[in-house]
């Protein structure tokens, strides 16, 4: 049986890093949705038509993370910059979703 698969686009380390880990697993698969919208991934998902790969602070709780006790492989880890200009430093906004942003990327690594 084939998997259907709702990916970031294209050139995005995401939809590589699923592809490689089906592959390697000699799954069958069909990417039946590409787009770098969450919301898009997520209706798919929602809809019962794909799995996506997403960043662990990005699933909804009413989703399932499926894993290694799925029958699925291991993603290949990837790096999540946050930049910010000079400019902004000392900007309360900014200070707030930076440390947001790093608090948040911080415990999805874990």
């Amino acid at each position: 049986m084939r998997g259907a698969v709702a990916t970031a686009e294209y050139l995005f380390l995401p939809h590589h890093s699923a592809i490689r880990s089906l592959a390697l697993q000699g799954r069958q698969y069909k990417v039946i949705y590409n787009s770098s919208s969450l919301a898009g991934q997520l209706a798919a998902v929602e809809s019962g038509l794909a799995v996506a790969v997403l960043t662990r602070c990005s699933v909804p709780d009413h989703l399932e993370i499926l894993g290694a006790e799925h029958g699925l492989g291991p993603l290949e880890p990837m790096e999540v910059a946050v930049y910010r200009s000079h400019a902004s430093l000392g900007s309360k906004p900014v200070d707030s979703l930076y440390s947001l942003l790093f608090k948040t990327l911080r415990i999805s690594a874990t």
